[in-house]
């Protein structure tokens, strides 16, 4: 791992299907940092976290079921919880962005943020988000290679005045965009996409495929699906148990 950067590893394809561990697994943590621990433990190739807001309006990553939240388009406040009760350890749902950088860093695993349309939506929601999410980066001490995703198209056009970019981008389809998703991972300028696994037909696997666009199917999928997806040509997927399926198809991820 400690040879993939920021930009390769999410960008570029990989020799395996890579397998990310989603928040929110049944019998999980409770704790956001806890599960990122568990992650790594479970040999997960990256953990894909949900993009929430505190009571107060700051970013965090939310214990809810990442796939789940990301799908409906909704990261509800956490009521009842300010970015200063959760930074003290009170909310054990969710965990300060810049905590979760440090332990993913220290741990060398990848991260995928996932915002859903929520967290975004208004002008000035989402130049905050942005101004956000920039500063927990250049506060960090060190960061793994990082995805951010979403299917706010005005927040990846913003993603790429960003520079240095310290983030691949992923385009999240969901069931009111076009079939061509190829063309619109293209048309907003990212880097790979991200389908729901009811979207994720062979049809537009194969598109992809073609086009050489990176793909990574949401949610969890029986390991025939998995076989026959991966041969359509998923690069990926975000699983609630990722374990077991690391382990079938190629090997588990190994630490640095």
């Amino acid at each position: 791992m400690s040879s993939q950067t920021h930009s390769t590893f999410f960008r570029a394809k990989q020799p395996r299907i890579l397998f990310g561990a989603c928040t929110g697994r049944p019998q999980g943590p409770a704790d956001a940092l806890a599960a990122c621990l568990d992650a790594e433990a479970d040999g997960a190739d990256f953990f894909a976290c949900q993009i929430a807001l505190s009571a107060d309006g700051h970013l965090c990553c939310a214990m809810e079921n990442a796939c789940a939240a990301l799908l409906a388009g909704q990261a509800p406040a956490l009521r009842g919880l300010d970015m200063a009760d959760i930074g003290a350890g009170l909310g054990r749902r969710a965990a300060p962005l810049g905590s979760l950088f440090a332990l993913a860093a220290r741990l060398s695993l990848p991260l995928a943020l996932l915002v859903p349309d929520h967290v975004t939506a208004g002008e000035r929601n989402l130049r905050g988000t942005l101004r956000a999410l920039t500063a927990d980066l250049a506060a960090a001490a060190g960061l793994p290679p990082l995805l951010l995703a979403s299917g706010d198209s005005a927040l990846l056009a913003a993603c790429h005045d960003v520079r240095p970019a310290p983030w691949a981008l992923g385009l999240v389809v969901g069931p009111g965009h076009s079939c061509d998703a190829a063309g619109l991972v293209r048309g907003h300028g990212a880097d790979l996409c991200l389908l729901p696994k009811q979207l994720a037909t062979d049809c537009r696997l194969c598109g992809l495929r073609e086009t050489d666009t990176r793909t990574m199917v949401i949610g969890d999928c029986a390991p025939k699906e998995i076989l026959r997806l991966a041969i359509s040509g998923a690069d990926g997927f975000i699983v609630t148990e990722p374990g077991p399926l690391a382990a079938a198809f190629g090997g588990r991820r190994q630490a640095d």
